[in-house]
């Protein structure tokens, strides 16, 4: 199933989930993509794999979603990969630890929610 809401799409596959997410994520979008994650956790998807090539900003809202998800995939035995970063999410992810959950696109021969 393919959905978009704001500054991102979804496209669910269970247990794969690819989402794409674009321009800023900060509180005031983390909401849409917080509930664009539940819907597809709910479908069954276990293997969320975020693409955030086009982000401009993100901010403690938007990694804390990160984080939370993360130990929610982790703990159904589920993970939680971060694709095609930008350099200032790639520069925060490195900051606060989480560079861990980088993967190249390649590695994954995936397409992206948008471009499918």
């Amino acid at each position: 199933m393919y959905q978009r809401f704001g500054n991102a799409s979804i496209r669910t596959d269970p247990p794969v989930a690819l989402v794409d997410v674009s321009g800023e994520c900060d509180i005031a979008t983390t909401s849409t993509l917080t509930g664009l994650f539940n819907t597809a956790v709910a479908e069954g998807c276990r293997d969320f794999r975020v693409d955030m090539n086009r982000v401009t900003f993100c901010d403690a809202s938007m990694i804390g979603l990160l984080v939370s998800l993360d130990r929610r995939l982790r703990a159904d035995d589920g993970s939680l990969t971060i694709l095609g970063t930008s350099e200032c999410v790639q520069r925060l992810l490195h900051i606060v630890g989480l560079d861990s959950l980088l993967r190249e696109r390649a590695d994954l021969g995936y397409t992206t929610a948008s471009n499918g």
